[in-house]
């Protein structure tokens, strides 16, 4: 297998947020590192790259502090604010591994290796994709919070792989769990690991109503 095409990226570290490809996500960034990674980036082919941090909160993360897998995603909107933070809307690309942090004093910057996933187009995938479909239809009926548009717009979808990742987006997730799937190149396994979460999710709903 090729050996994709090293990037050079400005590095955004989140606070309890994974960013999925396939997904938009608006952020607002206060960090004078972050703002000027940002303007950095929106100056040159917007492309960033989004990494979570292990520790919300610590105020200026290190190497060790930041997930190696993030997703590479490209700046839509960009919005000044009144006191000096921006508003940005982001859309996830594809995911990516920091291979190393490059010496800037000004905010942070990576050297990245985009990852190429893992899309199994087999009967079992199929097969696991509309019983996760299923699942959700159901968790839904019971998860009012969930609009029918997002539910219809999420049925509607065909192709596992972005099914699975703005599935991720939108549940419930723990950042750990969201970040394991961000991790799993395996479309399969990706729709294993929400299909038992799901499935979890209605039994405690269930036995609550019992």
């Amino acid at each position: 297998m090729l050996r994709e095409e090293l990037k050079v990226l400005p590095l955004l570290p989140l606070r309890e947020i994974v960013v999925f490809p396939n997904t938009a996500v608006p952020l607002f960034i206060g960090r004078a590192k972050s703002i000027m990674a940002i303007e950095k980036a929106y100056e040159m082919d917007k492309l960033l790259f989004l990494s979570a941090q292990k520790d919300a909160k610590i105020d200026v993360p290190t190497e060790k502090d930041i997930y190696k897998i993030g997703t590479i995603c490209r700046i839509i909107q960009l919005l000044k604010l009144p006191d000096g933070t921006l508003k940005i809307l982001v859309e996830g690309l594809n995911r990516g591994r920091i291979v190393r942090f490059l010496p800037n004093p000004n905010y942070y910057l990576v050297e990245v290796e985009p990852r190429t996933e893992v899309i199994e187009t087999n009967v079992e995938t199929i097969a696991i994709l509309k019983l996760c479909k299923e699942a959700f239809e159901e968790y839904a009926h019971y998860n009012k919070k969930l609009g029918h548009d997002i539910v219809n717009n999420l049925l509607s979808l065909e192709d596992p792989s972005e099914f699975s990742d703005r599935l991720s987006a939108i549940l419930g997730l723990k950042l750990e769990q969201k970040q394991r799937l961000l991790e799993t190149i395996s479309v399969r396994k990706r729709l294993e690991i929400l299909l038992n979460f799901l499935r979890g999710e209605i039994e405690i709903i269930k036995t609550e109503a019992r």
